[in-house]
């Protein structure tokens, strides 16, 4: 059954081909999940300006993944390819964040891109372990919060 959706995704996904690809592959891929009720949405302060994030897993957990999304997506799209779920089920907490711009956080953020991370992180109390996944754009506030973070997490 699972294998069958994962095919079905791969078809649909296959088939954007036109300017409304983003839409069309979105919609597969928010169609193919299958909400196991652990992912919740949450807002933090940074800055001055609402921060939107999604949340699952332990909150007291060693290693925390901290995921950043590309230009053309939001931290949904995380939680439809189905990893934050997969994550929790492993007893790992996941963050998903919206990036400056995207979902309900405020565009006015961009402004601190090289310091955007650590000021989220710090703002959502985030401590340990953290590994970051940054996809596309998402790399542009990734990269500098693991090259220049000033704070005492271990960053992979």
């Amino acid at each position: 059954e699972k294998m069958g959706r994962w095919w079905a995704l791969a078809m649909m996904m296959g088939s954007c081909r036109c300017e409304s690809s983003k839409l069309s592959l979105e919609s597969a891929i928010k169609s193919a999940y299958v909400d196991s009720g652990v992912v919740e949405e949450a807002r933090v302060d940074v800055a001055g300006s609402a921060v939107s994030y999604l949340t699952a897993g332990p909150t007291a957990t060693e290693t925390t993944v901290v995921f950043a999304h590309g230009a053309a997506y939001t931290a949904r799209t995380w939680q439809y390819v189905g990893v934050l779920d997969a994550l929790a089920k492993h007893d790992v907490r996941a963050v998903a964040v919206d990036l400056p711009g995207r979902g309900a956080t405020s565009r006015s953020l961009s402004a601190i891109r090289q310091t955007f991370l650590s000021e989220f992180a710090r703002a959502t109390g985030l401590t340990g372990r953290l590994v970051i996944v940054a996809a596309s754009m998402g790399g542009t506030y990734g990269l500098p919060f693991v090259l220049d973070h000033d704070e005492p997490w271990e960053v992979a």
